[in-house]
């Protein structure tokens, strides 16, 4: 398979790769004051690490960085937790640790191109940092509510939580995550120029599978990294995105080739075909 067929200049991404992310992005939120205890919790996170440490660790990272423009949430937070930790079945995967991957997977897309469709509706990093952080905290909390498609639940779930403390002083601003959250598991066309956030959490949350295995059951094929191109400067912007499957993970080749080809048709039908005014490719390649 030609990786470069679409002429982009990809670069390969890998989960230290989106941590330092998140640490670089905090620094420059804070003005360069961070702890190094704060870095060395995040860098032992990995995805196939979703102990209950880790989940800890991250639930404490989210608190701080909530902080940082005095946007404080930790009720809702603390919600997220208390969800995942009554709520959660035998059959149901992770959503703190897969809602940190996601989150740090936007951090990473705006500042490597994305900004340019945030942009389109304002210019602020600081609103930013609020949007996104509720989007992709709580995009899955509508799973409390048992609904096979959980975004409308979930953004109810926020709304009614948000406006009990701020009397619907925050909407403007808000609203692009409740329409985000509310939207992304949904089958509808989105266009990426007039609902940005919806995009990008959708991107995210389709390509951020590694480390969420339901327990009990068979380990699935995992990514082992993420190689990534992207063209925003020109009349059609593109994104193409290519899987990594190491082979390594069974002996069935046949298997392995058959997962790899359903997961393309997949991310066709979740991204290729969905999303409108940018093009985004997903290939998936065992190696």
């Amino acid at each position: 398979m030609n990786e470069n067929n679409t002429g982009i200049e990809k670069e390969i991404i890998v989960s230290s790769d989106l941590i330092q992310t998140v640490i670089e992005v905090k620094k420059e939120r804070e003005k360069g004051i961070s702890t190094q205890a704060d870095s060395e919790k995040l860098i032992k996170i990995s995805p196939e690490n979703c102990s209950e440490e880790a989940k800890n660790d991250i639930i404490d990272f989210m608190l701080k960085f909530g902080k940082v423009y005095r946007k404080d949430f930790p009720i809702e937070i603390e919600q997220l937790r208390t969800f995942e930790l009554q709520y959660i079945k035998s059959t149901h995967r992770d959503h703190i640790c897969h809602s940190f991957w996601v989150w740090s997977l936007g951090l990473w897309f705006y500042r490597n191109g994305f900004k340019r469709f945030i942009d389109d509706i304002h210019h602020r990093e600081d609103l930013f940092d609020f949007i996104w952080y509720l989007t992709a905290f709580y995009h899955d909390i509508g799973y409390v509510e048992k609904h096979k498609f959980h975004g409308g639940a979930g953004a109810q779930f926020l709304l009614r939580n948000l406006n009990t403390r701020f009397s619907g002083a925050w909407t403007t601003d808000a609203i692009h995550a409740i329409v985000a959250i509310c939207l992304h598991d949904k089958k509808d066309p989105v266009d990426a120029k007039r609902d940005p956030y919806l995009a990008l959490l959708i991107l995210c949350d389709e390509i951020q599978e590694w480390g969420r295995n339901i327990p009990g059951h068979e380990k699935r094929f995992e990514i082992d990294k993420i190689k990534i191109g992207m063209k925003f400067h020109e009349q059609n912007p593109l994104i193409e995105i290519i899987l990594f499957y190491p082979r390594k993970q069974t002996e069935d080749v046949k298997k392995m080739n058959d997962f790899v080809k359903e997961k393309e048709q997949k991310y066709r039908e979740t991204l290729t075909d969905r999303i409108k005014n940018f093009s985004i490719v997903v290939k998936c390649v065992s190696f």
